[in-house]
């Protein structure tokens, strides 16, 4: 976008530039070096100053007449110098052109604007793109945490729940073998042995079988 403006800008100067000499001529680059005895100006200033002259008798009528005709041819020819060779429509098309670059130079501004803008809110979006990794990354890591922390309590809660089942069975035992009881299968729930068996054998139950087999017990 800025480069094209530019291009754009390049474009129109180069346009306007080679009208301007078509109409002034080279003599239009040096318009501004010329000396101030070659401008219309400096000539009629001298015209001026003649006059004055003559008028209080410095000079007389014959010497004024000469020189006065004299600063008219030089004026004439300075004055010819600074008007434009293509006339009045060709000066209109230099006017346009130069409304054309001036366009051109401010779309130039405005696309460098916008660019900036751009770049700075990609800067923006980048930045909050970093912190945002940053916070997923942080939540990730506590989510690891916790989770290994309920691992570790869960296989605790299952050691506990083995060691007060087999507890509970020993005393249970000892005491139907103090009141003359033998044992029978037929006491034991269906359900909590199948848990139980797994509990025993090392496997992971979940939250809510171990919960069934609290309520059963």
């Amino acid at each position: 976008m800025v480069r094209q403006a530019k291009a754009e800008r390049e474009k129109a100067h180069k346009e306007f530039n080679t009208l301007k000499i078509e109409i002034h001529g080279n003599d239009s680059d040096t318009k501004g070096k010329r000396r101030d005895g070659d401008s219309p100006e400096y000539i009629k200033r001298k015209m001026n100053n003649l006059e004055m002259d003559h008028m209080i008798g410095k000079i007389n009528d014959k010497k004024y007449q000469d020189q006065i005709k004299s600063l008219k041819n030089q004026l004439q020819v300075a004055e010819e110098k600074t008007k434009p060779t293509g006339g009045s429509d060709a000066n209109s098309e230099l006017d346009a052109l130069r409304v054309a670059c001036d366009a051109a130079h401010a779309r130039v501004i405005a696309a460098a604007e916008a660019a900036q803008a751009a770049h700075d809110l990609m800067g923006k979006l980048n930045d909050e793109t970093h912190r945002l990794n940053d916070e997923h990354e942080l939540a990730h890591r506590a989510f690891v945490t916790a989770k290994v922390e309920a691992d570790r309590e869960h296989q605790y809660y299952i050691v506990a729940m083995r060691c007060i089942w087999s507890s509970r069975n020993l005393l249970k035992a000892s005491q139907d073998r103090a009141d003359g009881i033998q044992p029978s299968k037929a006491d034991a729930i269906p359900a909590n042995v199948d848990l139980m068996s797994a509990l025993m054998a090392g496997k992971t139950l979940s939250t809510e079988q171990l919960m069934t087999m609290k309520r059963d017990d």
